[in-house]
């Protein structure tokens, strides 16, 4: 005869059981063959959590299928429950172990609830969430306790107009779900502000608010201190060695403490009294050793070679003083120059705007004009000769925007001034230096000179050239 679990190990862990509920106990049954054993052939005890036998030899409910089983309606008390189910086929016997645990279980719901709401407000703030409420009151419907349950406890607002805001309950109403503090809160309580309940001053109130509460009523405990005949509260001695601080000590410690600082505040404000007069005619100073301040050569003496140390003013002098002074242009130099520079520039100008006024009928109708008489005869004769020339059908439509508008690129011929100009005027005028670099640079001042006096000679060239158009 056999169970269908093994009667050779303990069970790993226990079925439970719902309180005053109940619980089903029970064990398939089968002979030898494999075959369901069907007779009244089981019996069961159970023991509760104090020890005292409950059921003995309760005997078990079979069924057609071999299943055997005891249903036991369990008390309100929860715990451990022994029970042990014995079954006799003679000659065979066997016994099982069928304990069990009396409490909530996973299934039951409003159990797991009912349980952990109790924890939550036993042990755990208790956080909701208001319905509605005034600056006095909170209403909300999850509070379900008695009435004046939350009395003295810590209502604190979490969410809202009145965050961080705290008060004490003075009241609470089960048949409201109200709440009503000691002090109003500066905005009503609006509807879904989050709040919590501190049991922190509750714990605290309910302590002195006992009526039986005695500090000298803790059995002996007081007087058994106080007639100890080992005690050393009357000395400074300590049991384990050394001593502690008595209230004598520490009163001649504060006054030596504090005539020390009374002395060290005197020596503080007499060094605030030191005036440079007392420093400079101190004997024994050391201050002549190495430089002398009275020897103003052995400063001005150092060589600028030692004077490498970065961010020292000895530095900065070396390597800025770099020329004399008076090799640099002065204002009044600088002054003249810009207005020489400033006469020549005007007058090149009206120059140049001069010859922007010759047109091509002013060089033609030039009486004594002669293309022969130009330096460069080769020039002349290969006009001439040319076949298919037609001086005189050119008409007089050459304007001075004609002339300007010649590509660079074609300015190529040696020597000549479009080439010369095309070569030298490689930039703009405002990507050269400014009057405040002319001011700084004397060298800058000479070269932009130069380069007036090569102008003014080219523009002299120029003039030069079309006089000896016109003249021909």
């Amino acid at each position: 005869m056999f169970l269908a679990h093994s009667v050779s190990a303990a069970q790993e862990s226990y079925r439970r059981c719902d309180p005053s509920s109940s619980c089903v106990l029970g064990e398939y049954l089968y002979d030898d063959s494999g075959n369901p054993v069907t007779s009244d052939s089981c019996t069961i005890d159970i023991t509760n959590p104090s020890g005292t036998l409950v059921v003995n030899d309760g005997n078990t409910v079979d069924e057609s299928d071999g299943w055997h089983y005891y249903d036991y309606t369990t008390p309100s008390t929860t715990g451990l429950y022994r029970s042990e189910m014995c079954c006799t086929v003679a000659p065979d016997s066997v016994c099982i172990d069928k304990s069990f645990i009396v409490g909530i279980t996973f299934t039951n719901v409003s159990g797991i609830e009912s349980e952990v709401g109790s924890i939550r407000e036993a042990t755990f703030d208790f956080k909701g969430t208001a319905d509605s409420g005034t600056a006095n009151t909170l209403v909300d419907a999850e509070l379900t306790q008695p009435d004046d349950y939350w009395n003295n406890y810590t209502l604190a607002m979490l969410t809202g107009s009145n965050a961080g805001e705290e008060q004490t309950v003075s009241d609470f109403v089960a048949a409201s779900d109200t709440l009503t503090v000691s002090s109003p809160f500066s905005n009503p309580v609006a509807t879904d502000d989050e709040y919590i309940l501190r049991r922190d001053e509750s714990l605290v109130s309910k302590i002195w608010n006992a009526t039986t509460r005695t500090l000298s009523g803790f059995g002996t405990l007081v007087s058994d201190i106080w007639s100890s005949s080992t005690r050393r509260l009357t000395d400074k001695t300590l049991t384990g060695g050394g001593s502690i601080a008595t209230e004598s000590y520490i009163d001649t410690a504060e006054t030596n403490i504090i005539t020390e600082i009374d002395a060290n505040e005197a020596l503080i404000n007499a060094l605030n009294n030191i005036s440079a007069a007392d420093v400079w005619s101190y004997g024994t100073r050391g201050l002549t050793e190495g430089v002398s301040l009275a020897d103003p050569t052995e400063v001005w003496d150092e060589a600028t070679a030692s004077l490498s140390t970065a961010g020292s003013i000895g530095k900065l002098l070396v390597d800025n003083v770099n020329a004399t002074i008076s090799s640099r242009a002065s204002s009044a130099e600088l002054s003249a120059t810009e207005t020489n520079l400033t006469t020549e520039i005007d007058a090149n100008e009206a120059l140049i705007n001069a010859l922007n006024d010759i047109s091509a009928a002013d060089v033609w109708n030039s009486a004594t004009r002669t293309l022969t008489d130009y330096s460069t005869s080769t020039i002349a004769t290969a006009v001439w000769a040319n076949a298919t020339r037609t001086l005189t059908s050119y008409g007089n439509d050459i304007t001075a925007a004609d002339v300007w508008n010649i590509l660079s690129s074609s300015l190529s011929t040696v020597g000549s001034i479009g080439e010369q100009l095309s070569d030298n005027v490689d930039t703009t005028i405002s990507s050269r230096a400014s009057q405040v670099s002319v001011d700084a640079i004397q060298t800058d001042v000479t070269y932009i000179r130069s380069r007036v006096d090569s102008i003014y000679t080219d523009t002299q060239y120029i003039r030069t050239q079309v006089d000896s158009i016109l003249a021909k």
